[in-house]
């Protein structure tokens, strides 16, 4: 698993740093709980990679993710989302900042299978 894990409740993820986590799916951050609502403010992702979906965030199941003034710089991951990979609700992406992150499959920066896309 990467730096976190939520299969509960977690309100705000503000003015933090991950760097270079390794995981199967999201690397820094992997939800999977259908009631998550999480906002992130102010974080950077960085060289963080995923042998698997979602070099930085993988979003299986949550209500509702937005980010805004983060930054997303050289995530990997081996199947989709470079950056993030999404399958739940991904609400809002404003101000956000994508540079070379890269995906070998499908979405270099983000992958949506979800609902809700915002940009």
């Amino acid at each position: 698993s990467g730096a976190i894990v939520s299969t509960g409740v977690i309100n705000t993820v503000s003015q933090n740093e991950f760097i270079s986590n390794k995981s199967t799916n999201g690397a820094a951050i992997r939800v999977n709980n259908n009631a998550a609502s999480i906002s992130f403010h102010s974080n950077k992702f960085a060289g963080n990679a995923a042998s698997g979906n979602g070099g930085a965030i993988y979003n299986e199941k949550s209500n509702s993710l937005k980010f805004l003034n983060d930054e997303f710089l050289n995530n990997t991951a081996t199947a989709n989302g470079g950056a993030i990979y999404n399958a739940g609700n991904l609400s809002l992406i404003e101000n956000t900042i994508f540079t070379s992150n890269s995906a070998s499959q499908n979405g270099g920066a983000i992958y949506n299978k979800g609902e809700n896309l915002s940009v």
